[in-house]
């Protein structure tokens, strides 16, 4: 063959590969998503999740499964996005400007009532689709807490008893390794930030900070001085030191839970958070939001240091012994909260 039979040769076979390239495209086009069907698979998906029988390969089919229907109602999200921003500026054209005005003819009221329907089906599966990728989250948590359980449920039956020294000899010998890794990811999500929070992200988040402390303070004061609670106030009446718990409560509970919900919600406005940190960092508020819960209410129901002002009618050394006991179990409950996010950063399996 010549040289110029074989570019021949070469440019029907790139002009076929084309074509089928163009013949699959449509093919995909022609077929939309089918969000019924998805919407029953994703219903049989959280149906199975309710056997307590799965197996890890189960529980890996399934999870393989979520995330097709996750990439095809992304993929339909994306597509119908733009179609309706059109649908919605078409609609925009052909409504008449003025209330009383009426379309000019026939024709244009057809087809002003042919795009209402056609942006109606649109918005419908928009939400649809989008409420759809919501459960398929859902779905994706369950999973991996089940992975979680199923893994650690299993772990223990190998081990003679949760008090054998080699199950904790291992825990033990990988710490050092876990703690390391965290510290990376911690560094590394603190090193990002330099390039990730431009200047008005900074301020904005500093003036946050400020602007809720600047807050705090006279509603800390206002609260104090509301409900004042002497040290020689004699017998206060229940209703009395019923409201000073509330106050209490008030101040020592809902204060500081509001001001770490800011916080949070700062981090995620002005996006200075990240997917491989944010279990760790939602963590932390919950430990924290859990001692903070506990404390308040253990200060304002039991007043160790004010028998006078104690709504539960226990002795002294009682309310000081259930104060620190409810602190303790608080703290370790909190603890707890923190180190199954913080394995599953690290992909530590033995801390799991």
């Amino acid at each position: 063959m010549t040289p110029r039979s074989v570019l021949q040769v070469l440019r029907w076979l790139v002009l076929a590969l084309a074509l089928m390239a163009a013949g699959v495209a449509a093919a995909q086009d022609s077929a939309p998503l089918d969000l019924d069907a998805t919407q029953s698979a994703l219903n049989a998906i959280d149906a199975a999740l309710k056997d307590p029988s799965l197996t890890d390969a189960d529980l890996q089919r399934l999870l393989a499964e979520n995330d097709s229907h996750a990439v095809a109602l992304q993929a339909a999200v994306v597509d119908m996005n733009p179609k309706l921003a059109a649908s919605v500026k078409r609609l925009a054209e052909l409504t008449p400007k003025s209330k009383d005005a009426a379309p000019a003819t026939d024709a244009a009221t057809a087809e002003l009532q042919a795009e209402k329907t056609r942006h109606d089906a649109l918005d419908a599966k928009l939400r649809a689709a989008r409420a759809m990728l919501l459960q398929v989250d859902d779905n994706a948590t369950r999973i991996g807490a089940k992975r979680r359980e199923l893994f650690a449920r299993e772990t223990f039956a190998r081990s003679s008893s949760i008090l054998n020294p080699q199950l904790w000899l291992s825990v033990w010998r990988e710490v050092p390794l876990d703690a390391q890794a965290m510290r990376a990811l911690v560094g590394g999500w603190l090193a990002s930030l330099a390039g990730r929070a431009t200047v008005p992200h900074s301020v904005g988040l500093a003036a946050l900070a400020v602007l809720l402390a600047l807050v705090t303070v006279p509603l800390r004061w206002f609260a104090r001085r509301f409900i004042y609670q002497a040290a020689d106030a004699g017998h206060p009446t229940r209703l009395r030191r019923a409201i000073a718990a509330v106050w209490n409560i008030l101040v020592l509970a809902v204060l500081p839970l509001l001001w770490i919900g800011a916080f949070a919600y700062g981090l995620d406005l002005f996006d200075l958070s990240e997917p491989r940190i944010q279990g760790v960092l939602d963590a932390v508020f919950d430990a924290a939001r859990l001692l903070i819960v506990f404390n308040a209410l253990g200060r304002a129901m039991l007043a160790p240091r004010d028998p006078a002002w104690r709504v539960v009618a226990v002795s002294d050394r009682s309310a000081s012994m259930i104060a620190r006991a409810g602190m303790t179990v608080a703290a370790i409950w909190a603890v707890e909260r923190l180190i199954e996010p913080a394995a599953d950063a690290v992909a530590s399996l033995n801390i799991a």
